[in-house]
């Protein structure tokens, strides 16, 4: 009896030690990694080639390396923008574990953390990075974002904001949240696309030409700020309101799509599409041509870029500030500042012009509106309310200067009133003054000449020969008339 109860307890302990030896195996199995560690140690994100995204819809998005350059799978291979690939990468390799989660399987759902192509409605996206052979580098299940409850203010509850997200570098058998959403690694493949076509200020264009079918050619030319069509009547002036849309189609130009490069030109609309031309001032030509709509109010649209002669004016910019002022070395660094310059653009224009060239966009039809012009719709008659104000203007001029005469006759009679207040005194003055004493009409007395130190004798009339003299009259008095033939001694 006691050699059989040993058996048993030698059976109980062998069980116990092999239970604590599988226990102890899956717990240094799961036991998790350190918080701060990386997700992913030593990514080496420079060997990737290509990413798949696997959606929770199981559909893949694919951006690969080709020929040092990244492009999209899903879009026809259209350039990517290499940023967003740089940034994705490194997002992925500086991963920090925030915290180790302990999640069952039956609450790996609630947070997404299943592997898509499982027939589970809330799976998680799956990133694959690969490296060169299609060698698979890493992979990464993202789940549901995490997310956090804004602090009230005021009274009132703040809103939800994402802070983080579920990851798994095993399928989810280990689960950890992470401080970052990783939300580049989306579900639509134009996220990962470069959507500016062209971006030139307004204020470098100098000419556009504008060809609608069924409309006449529309030439614009800068002047000052403004843009002036050509061959206005006298009686037409431009729209100053539509003054800014005609120079700034190409500012921040962006698309929302990639036509399929095997729609045909009938397909597009570009058999009889609108025109548009814009010259910078740089010489780079931009024509745009804006094809029919695409899903709806979209346009189908091509951008054609190409470089015309330097003008002579954008070579001065270039001389540098160390270069002689005169003579042939001065010459020397013009001419080599105006090869420099031209390279440069050379090669600016024509990597875009490969960028571009080939590709068919939809655009948003807004984007369209500022390219498609018309006559009737930029230029106007001028206003006759100017004209009539001009001749009002006129006549109110006139009115006035007829004004300001009578105003001016009025003082001038008011001054000659005034001067012949004060003349007629003068004058009635001047009458009451004697004459000086003549002997013959018109003819003054001459006083005689005075010589120094001689007395002058007064003056006495000449008397005629047997003439008496006429006598003195005195106001008041009678004149005393001589008897004829008597000579007074007096008048001698």
């Amino acid at each position: 009896m006691r050699g059989n109860k040993l058996i048993v307890l030698a059976v109980v302990a062998v069980v116990l030690v092999a239970l604590a030896f599988v226990m102890n195996r899956k717990e240094a199995k799961i036991r998790p990694t350190n918080v701060g560690e990386l997700v992913l140690p030593d990514l080496p994100v420079n060997d990737v080639r290509r990413i798949d995204v696997i959606t929770s819809s199981n559909e893949t998005v694919t951006v690969s390396r080709t020929d040092d350059a990244w492009v999209s799978h899903d879009k026809y291979g259209y350039p990517v923008d290499f940023g967003k690939v740089k940034d994705a990468l490194i997002e992925l390799s500086e991963l920090k574990i925030g915290q180790v989660m302990n999640v069952s399987e039956s609450q790996k759902a609630a947070i997404n953390m299943v592997a898509p192509g499982q027939g589970v409605e809330n799976a998680g996206s799956l990133v694959n990075l690969y490296g060169e052979s299609g060698k698979k580098i890493a992979s990464v299940l993202l789940g549901k974002e995490h997310s956090r409850q804004a602090p009230s203010q005021g009274g009132m509850m703040g809103g939800s904001f994402p802070d983080g997200r579920y990851v798994s570098v095993d399928n989810g058998e280990r689960v950890y949240l992470v401080a970052q959403t990783l939300s580049m690694f989306g579900d639509d493949p134009k996220d990962w696309l470069d959507t500016e076509i062209v971006n030139v200020e307004a204020d470098k264009i100098k000419e556009v030409t504008v060809a609608v079918p069924g409309e006449d050619t529309m030439v614009f030319k800068k002047d000052g700020s403004d843009m002036v069509l050509d061959g206005l009547a006298d009686d037409e002036e431009m729209d100053s309101s539509k003054q800014y849309s005609i120079k700034s189609a190409l500012g921040y130009l962006k698309f929302k799509d990639i036509a399929d490069p095997s729609l045909s030109d009938a397909e597009t609309g570009m058999t009889n599409a609108t025109l548009y031309k814009a010259l910078a001032e740089n010489g780079a030509l931009y024509t745009a041509m804006i094809g029919g709509a695409a899903d709806g109010e979209d346009r189908y649209f091509r951008m054609a870029v190409a470089l015309t002669d330097l003008p002579e004016e954008e070579v001065k910019e270039e001389v540098k500030e160390d270069a002689p002022a005169e003579g042939e070395e001065a010459d020397a660094a013009d001419a080599a500042a105006k090869k420099e310059k031209r390279a440069e653009l050379e090669k600016e224009i024509a990597d875009l012009s490969a960028k571009l060239s080939k590709w068919t966009y939809v655009i948003a039809s807004f984007e369209t509106d500022s390219m498609i012009l018309k006559r009737d719709e930029m230029v106007k008659k001028k206003e006759k309310e100017e004209e009539e104000e001009s001749g009002d203007a006129k006549e109110a001029g006139q009115a006035e200067a007829a004004e300001d005469g009578a105003a001016k006759t009025a003082e001038e009679v008011e001054s000659d009133s005034e001067t012949k207040k004060i003349e007629e005194p003068a004058a009635k003055a001047a009458e009451s003054t004697p004459k000086p004493a003549t002997l013959e009409e018109g003819v003054p007395v001459r006083p005689p000449a005075v010589e120094k130190g001689v007395p002058v004798e007064p003056a006495t009339p000449v008397v005629k020969e047997g003439v008496p003299p006429e006598p003195k009259e005195k106001a008041g008095v009678e004149a005393k008339k001589p008897q004829p033939g008597v000579f007074d001694p007096a008048d001698k």
